[in-house]
């Protein structure tokens, strides 16, 4: 069974009002606040991101840490 492991949610605002979503895996427990600021802000500065139809990233909005738990249930 493949568990999902935890990840970063971040979720930004676009030139147009709307918001875009990225997931990031394999993450750093340790990661603070500042960190993830700065990673962010980095994001936003780099233009790595191309513009879709709901506009250019133009600021962080929210950051979540998820961890999600799975429970197999058994079919018989």
């Amino acid at each position: 069974m493949n568990v999902p492991g935890p990840h970063f949610r971040l979720t930004f605002g676009t030139s147009l009002g709307r918001s875009r979503m990225i997931r990031i895996n394999n993450i750093h427990m340790g990661t603070t606040d500042g960190h993830m600021i700065n990673a962010m802000n980095a994001i936003i500065m780099s233009q790595a991101l191309s513009n879709a139809a709901g506009g250019d990233i133009i600021t962080a909005r929210r950051a979540q840490q998820v961890e999600t738990t799975v429970t197999p249930i058994t079919l018989a």
